[in-house]
């Protein structure tokens, strides 16, 4: 059995270390495809999109829209 693929909140911009989620555009049990946008952070500055760098299933939210995310942060598990 293969581990699960994570994705991770990217560096989104040179000055970039914190945001919040604000929405989900994937849900578990969702089929993803490299490049899908799976979720929404909003910096100081500007909501973002974060795009999955695999293809698999959502397996796992990490984390809760309103939450906190760091750079490196995993917020998704894929399978």
């Amino acid at each position: 059995m293969s581990s699960p693929l994570t994705i991770s909140v990217p560096e989104l911009a040179n000055d970039f270390q914190s945001g919040t989620l604000v929405a989900w555009r994937k849900a578990v049990g969702d089929t993803v495809q490299p490049g899908d946008v799976v979720a929404e952070i909003m910096t100081d500055k500007v909501n973002m999109e974060i795009e999955s760098p695999h293809a698999g299933t959502v397996k796992t939210l990490l984390v809760e829209v309103d939450d906190a995310v760091d750079v490196g942060q995993d917020i998704m598990t894929l399978e």
